[in-house]
């Protein structure tokens, strides 16, 4: 079982398409930047063995979907990179339990196990919403609260030195 992308460091030449650095903000954005993180689970079964299924082997990686990144090119500035910096660091920290969680599930069946498995995923991908949206760029107000945006990052970069760290612990 692994996990790969974990310790990614974004920058604005490698992560940000030069067609999407903007003289302005795009329609309807009140911001300006946006990162895509994501995480991708890939996961194999053992045979039933008894009367109980554990994932044998499972491999999730963090990434950006980087053709939906955009930057106003006058923000292209450290402190906004930091601020979407955290987005990915929050998705990485949500992988890593992710993955420690899906260690510990059991079922006894193939089919039920993966029903956990998916019962999982979206009970992960809830939290991720609600901390990425409503708690991260919400106190942070996308970066643009400096006070706010330097517990966060103070908050990340602890949870992500945790081996237990968890996106339960950030404000």
């Amino acid at each position: 079982m692994a996990i790969s992308g974990f310790d990614y460091k974004l920058s604005w030449d490698k992560d940000f398409p030069e067609e999407n650095k903007y003289e302005t903000r795009p329609a309807g954005k009140e911001y300006d930047s946006e990162t895509h993180p994501k995480w991708k689970l890939k996961m194999y079964y053992p045979k039933p063995n008894g009367r109980r299924v554990i994932v044998r082997d499972a491999d999730i990686s963090v990434s950006l979907d980087k053709k939906y990144n955009w930057v106003v090119k006058s923000k292209m500035v450290a402190e906004l990179l930091q601020h979407e910096q955290g987005h990915y660091d929050i998705t990485a920290i949500l992988a890593r339990a992710f993955y420690v969680a899906l260690k510990k599930l059991y079922a006894p069946s193939v089919d039920e196990l993966k029903e956990k498995v998916r019962n999982l995923e979206q009970e992960f991908q809830k939290a991720w919403d609600h901390v990425q949206e409503n708690r991260y760029d919400g106190q942070t107000k996308h970066g643009a609260n400096k006070s706010l945006q330097k517990t966060w990052n103070q908050k990340i970069s602890a949870e992500k030195k945790k081996p237990d760290g968890s996106i339960d612990n950030l404000p």
